[in-house]
């Protein structure tokens, strides 16, 4: 990075890159990243085998979804600007922001990579996304402006109070039904299992100790595979984003297990960035 910072600013000078410390530094760079880089490849291949199956899609629909669109524009139009006018202020945020990204798009055709892996970039996207007002408006109106940028996406996110059940699965209504039709008897297998043991038993206080329903998640899909022998009518309250997380050899596991039942109610939610309708499928 310092040499592209050296070019980008015209500076230092050409004979101060062949001092001593300046070789000194770039070699301590070259052997910081081939020290490190055993253990970054132990940490890669057990990130990819928890989670393989990478979709750049995910990556780019959950981080829009986050960063908001807003943000999202405001930050290509910055570094547009930084770029072009070759901005000293910018450039940092911009240098950190950029190869990150790359790197987090290229991991997403391996691994599953979502926002939440990225949300750390957001103050360099936010400085970025301000350079423009910087420069162009007087400090008054620059600092109106910065506020009303700051602002505008709580005011927008405050509809999330109204609006596409606040962009949450709709868990009350999928565990509305299965306490509704259940007999005593039956087993309920359901993702996001506090919610779910709030919803079957509503006086219940200990929402960590499961007893109507058994958290359908990676650790405990095979469970079920236990309770088949009994012969018991058998729920199951699913969201498909949820699986994203899951290794393609689970997906399909529940997705064999699924077929053999019906899905007896579903329960969409519209104009979301995400999946978030919860499906109900009932083995009897």
């Amino acid at each position: 990075m310092l040499p592209w910072t050296s070019l980008w600013f015209q500076r230092p000078p050409t004979e101060a890159i062949e001092k001593v410390p300046w070789n000194l530094l770039s070699l301590c760079a070259f052997l910081g990243v081939g020290a490190g880089a055993g253990w970054a490849l132990e940490v890669w291949s057990k990130y990819q085998a928890q989670k393989g199956g990478g979709s750049t899609l995910h990556l780019f629909v959950t981080s829009g979804y986050y960063l908001t669109p807003t943000v999202g524009v405001a930050f290509l139009f910055g570094a547009w600007i930084v770029i072009k006018d070759r901005l000293h202020r910018g450039f940092i945020p911009l240098a950190v922001a950029v190869p990150s990204l790359c790197f987090a798009v290229v991991a997403s055709l391996f691994v599953l990579v979502s926002a939440q892996y990225v949300f750390v970039l957001l103050p360099w996207l936010a400085a970025v996304a301000v350079v423009p007002l910087m420069k162009t408006i007087r400090r008054r109106s620059s600092t109106i402006l910065f506020l009303g940028f700051l602002v505008l996406p709580g005011c927008l996110d405050s509809g999330l109070y109204f609006l596409r059940n606040g962009d949450r699965p709709r868990w009350r209504e999928a565990y509305a039904y299965v306490f509704d039709h259940r007999r005593e008897s039956d087993l309920v297998f359901g993702m996001d299992a506090p919610v779910g043991e709030f919803y079957l038993d509503p006086w219940k206080t200990d929402l960590r100790d499961w007893r109507a329903v058994t958290w359908l998640d990676i650790w405990r899909i095979r469970q079920n595979q236990d309770w088949q022998r009994y012969d018991r009518r058998t729920w199951y309250v699913v969201n498909d984003e949820l699986l994203s997380v899951w290794t393609p050899e689970l997906r399909e596991e529940l997705r064999e297990i699924l077929r053999d039942c019906r899905e007896v109610a579903t329960f969409p939610l519209s104009w979301t960035p995400r999946d978030l309708g919860v499906s109900v499928y009932l083995s009897d």
